[in-house]
């Protein structure tokens, strides 16, 4: 089976936005999460991968399984050896046979060596948006509650970042999105990587569909 697309980035920074345009490309996501009072649009989590294998890893370790504090520290990496046998068990009794597929997690960015390690020749998609509109949905958002503040909030998008430069030095197949583009409808980068993937982008079905506004 093909290696997978693995969409990652800030929590809050619209991966499930970016996830759902890939989804309606063609991507298969297995069994996933979906509408939420959080993400009224579906957060498209395949929870088994999540439950079974992302946050397993991360607790084994004592870090915060919903990645806010404390997180792994730069270019951290626990091998994971039985991850790849895992995920595709997973995958395949959710229907994955010959298709692209793929999985989306903010906290795959923490051990992403694990992953590449599991799948080296993943296609990774980093989200980004800006800083201050990331803070502010920290702040409002109910689950989001490891820092209380702006300060608190800046000093963890900082940390991530200083992880998807990690990541964007060590990895060839990383693309960014910034999602502040994708809700003013320029649909450039994206339409790119579906490209690159061999996808099939709809605009009408993605516009109609998504309405990123």
């Amino acid at each position: 089976m093909l290696d997978p697309i693995i969409i990652t980035g800030l929590p809050r920074s619209r991966t499930s936005l970016v996830t759902q345009i890939m989804e309606l490309s063609g991507v298969f996501l297995g069994q996933t999460l979906g509408v939420t009072k959080a993400n009224p649009h579906g957060q498209l989590e395949n929870i088994d991968i999540i439950n079974k294998v992302q946050k397993k890893h991360l607790r084994e370790y004592g870090f915060d399984t919903k990645g806010q504090k404390p997180i792994p520290p730069l270019k951290w990496h626990a091998p994971d050896p039985n991850r790849k046998q895992k995920v595709f068990n997973i995958m395949k009794s959710h229907g994955l046979e010959d298709q692209i597929w793929g999985f989306k997690d903010a906290k795959a960015c923490l051990d992403w060596r694990a992953w590449h390690e599991a799948f080296p020749n993943a296609y990774w998609i980093v989200t980004e948006r800006n800083d201050a509109d990331v803070i502010k949905s920290c702040l409002r958002t109910s689950f989001m509650t490891k820092y209380k503040d702006i300060k608190g909030w800046q000093y963890w998008i900082d940390e991530h970042k200083k992880r998807f430069q990690d990541m964007f030095n060590n990895l060839e197949r990383i693309k960014k999105v910034n999602t502040d583009n994708l809700i003013c409808y320029n649909f450039d980068v994206i339409e790119e990587i579906i490209e690159d993937l061999s996808l099939n982008f709809d605009y009408e079905k993605v516009y109609n569909q998504i309405q990123p506004i």
